[in-house]
Parts: structure tokens; sequence; C-alpha cells
């Protein structure tokens, strides 16, 4: 059975046979796996996800404050937020600081502890209940979500409820895209159409928008580009493949070996207990969440 990418893979396969020289397949399926045990390396030391989506939902307790923290940064946009079940009105709150996840809310935003009726004192900290529910568009395309349309078939847009892009030939799906990930047009004679769009659903043909999205009806239109365009920091994608490169390179040498160094040449294969090689961990100090 051929190992795939998973979802929150980092780098490529391509991209890290590159960097070790290798040129044939017999090895895709180790790499593979070690690109997906690098990338879960390095969330779990980040304490965070970086991949992409548009629809993340996540419930939050209030505090009282005015600022409110999401987990997936950067935050891309806010598409709703709800208190106990009740839409709050998005002209209260905006993005504060995009890539320490902050929602900014002038008012405040509540503080939902409880409230027991034998304490005349108010509510009791660190009782807090998740009442709000943010709905967002969060965290970076990575290469594996990275995608191009392929060939050169017209594009149709359909101002529908909800908007569609429908492809003349190819398909969506054999292109690699899906849902909840922003595609980038550009080509269409419309200004309007040239943008990026939250995308709900996928079929061959036919891209379906997310609720909210917009188009203007034209086409069918030739010479547009579709494509998910990569967002993923290059250092980050750097430290995976550098953790990948060590993680394969442990497997051809003595376990008691920490490095290896011959003139200009040298190798990193990490520390004892499993800790990350200094260098990607200092790369990944500058993403690193620290729990509370």
């Amino acid at each position: 059975m051929t190992v795939a990418l998973s979802a929150n893979a980092l780098t490529l396969l391509a991209t890290v046979k590159t960097d070790l020289g290798i040129t044939v397949a017999t090895y895709d399926d180790q790499l593979t796996r070690l690109i997906n045990a690098a990338s879960d390396a390095i969330a779990r030391y980040c304490s965070r996800t970086f991949q992409r989506s548009t629809a993340i939902v996540e419930k939050s307790a209030g505090y009282g404050l005015h600022k409110l923290r999401l987990k997936r940064t950067p935050i891309n946009e806010l598409i709703s937020v709800t208190f106990d079940g009740e839409a709050v009105d998005s002209t209260e709150y905006e993005i504060g600081d995009a890539e320490a996840g902050l929602v900014n809310n002038e008012g405040g935003w509540v503080w939902t502890a409880h409230m027991p009726r034998a304490i005349s004192d108010g509510a009791l900290p660190g009782t807090e209940e998740l009442l709000y529910e943010i709905t967002y568009d969060g965290g970076w395309v990575t290469p594996n979500q990275s995608k191009l349309m392929s060939g050169t078939p017209t594009l149709t847009f359909a101002a529908t409820s909800p908007a569609t892009i429908t492809r003349s030939a190819g398909s969506w799906l054999t292109d690699g895209f899906a849902a909840n990930l922003p595609v980038t047009i550009t080509g269409a004679v419309t200004a309007a159409n040239n943008d990026t769009f939250r995308v709900a659903s996928v079929s061959a043909l036919v891209l379906t928008l997310a609720s909210g999205e917009t188009l203007t009806a034209e086409g069918p239109t030739a010479a547009c580009t579709a494509e998910i365009v990569r967002g993923l920091p290059w250092d980050l994608e750097d430290a995976c493949i550098e953790l990948a490169r060590a993680l394969y390179l442990g497997k051809q040498r003595n376990p008691d070996v920490a490095s290896e160094h011959l003139m200009s040449w040298g190798a990193t294969y990490g520390a004892a207990g499993g800790e990350l090689p200094p260098t990607v961990a200092r790369v990944l100090s500058r993403y690193r969440r620290l729990e509370t």
C-alpha cells in the first residue's frame, strides 16, 4: 500500500528527495512516513496546527477583556461569531493581531464564568463556559495544499446562491482542489471575479463557493487561472525538510552517534529522547506556542 502525505504535512516528497539526492522511487514510502512524522513532531513542539482551513469552528470562553485568542493562525478572515447561540454583530469585533490570533471587541467579550446564587461577590474565576463560537479562516496553505488548475479549460462564473465556478474540461478533483481552502482566480474579464474565494464543496467540474461569497455572471471565459496559493513560511518548510532528513539519515547510522562531520559536510541526527535537532528547534522557536 502506498503511503500518502498526511493533511498536516509541511513539505513534499519530491522536495525531500531532492534535498537527499535520491532519484529512485525505492524509498518513497519510507520518506513519506518520515515527512509525516517530522510534521507531527513540529506540530507537537509548537503546540499548533499550521495548515489552512477556511471553515474552522472554535469555541471559546470570554474573560471580560477586549481580546479573545484563537488557535489557528494567522487569522485570514473572521466569518461569524455567536454568543450562546445568538449572532454577534460583525461591527462589534475585528482582527486585532492576525499572527497572534487576537480578535478585538472594544465593548469587551462577556465574562462567561458561573455566577452561583449563594455567592454575592459575582462570578467564579476558573469556571468559564465556552459560550462563544467563532467561525473563521486560519492557517497557511502548505505545499501539499497548494494546487494549480491543469490544462486550458474555460471557466463559467455563476452569480447564484451559492455562487459556482464551472470548468469546461479536466477535473478539480484530479487537480487536487478541496473544500475549505481558498481558490484564487486571475484572467477573468470581470474584475470582481479576479479574487480569492472560500470553497465549500468540490466536484469534477464545479467549485461551489462558501456562503457569503459572490461572483458576477461571466463566461465561458478562456485564459483564466485558478490556484490554491502556497503561503507557508519557507523557513518552516525548511525545518520540516531538515528534520525528515535527520530522521532518514539516523536510520542509516549507529544509534549512539549524535552527529557526524567530514571536512565541510556535517549531519546532526537529534539528541537522545526524541529531542529536535538544535538547528530545527531554533527555527521553530518563533512559531512555538506555550500552553497556559
